[in-house]
């Protein structure tokens, strides 16, 4: 009894453990798309800042010629455009995966919570088995008893009235 009451701790503890630590990774996996998106948004800046760096042209040409400029920031803009789509896309899947990872861990939680409770019913059913098995022993014990008392009887008054005899 006492041997699997210990065992069945130590389940509990076990779990509890696990538990902890599915906590701790649920953190890691929440600072972890958060330090993502702070380089993304670092490298983006620096693009922006290149972007500008090449789109502010030296301040003396630009007079002279008049009609070429509208051309190039068409292709500018598309070239922007596409240097933005992939980090966007990027971002997207980096917001989504995070939140497909608590998803997976709120189930593995809920899992584990299960698997508590089963524990535990399990446990009071074990407890309550004993208890049967106690309560079914004492009552043996105690027809024993009566058994006994009764044979003592008997035997006694049956030898008293030899006696008498």
């Amino acid at each position: 009894m006492l041997l699997l009451l210990l065992l069945l701790l130590l389940l509990l503890l076990l779990l509890l453990l696990l538990l902890l630590l599915l906590l701790l990774l649920l953190l890691l996996l929440l600072l972890l798309p958060l330090l993502l998106l702070l380089l993304l948004l670092l490298l983006l800046l620096l693009q922006l800042l290149l972007l500008l760096l090449v789109l502010l042209p030296p301040p003396p040409p630009p007079p002279p010629p008049p009609p070429p400029p509208p051309p190039p920031p068409r292709l500018l803009l598309l070239l922007l455009l596409l240097l933005l789509l992939p980090l966007l896309l990027l971002l997207l899947l980096l917001l989504l995966l995070p939140l497909l990872l608590l998803l997976l861990l709120l189930l593995l939680l809920l899992l584990l919570l299960l698997l508590l409770l089963l524990l535990l019913l399990l446990l009071l059913l074990l407890l309550l088995l004993l208890l049967l098995l106690l309560l079914l022993q004492l009552l043996l014990l105690l027809l024993l008893l009566l058994l006994q008392l009764l044979l003592l009887l008997l035997h006694h008054h049956h030898h008293h009235h030899h006696h008498s005899q």
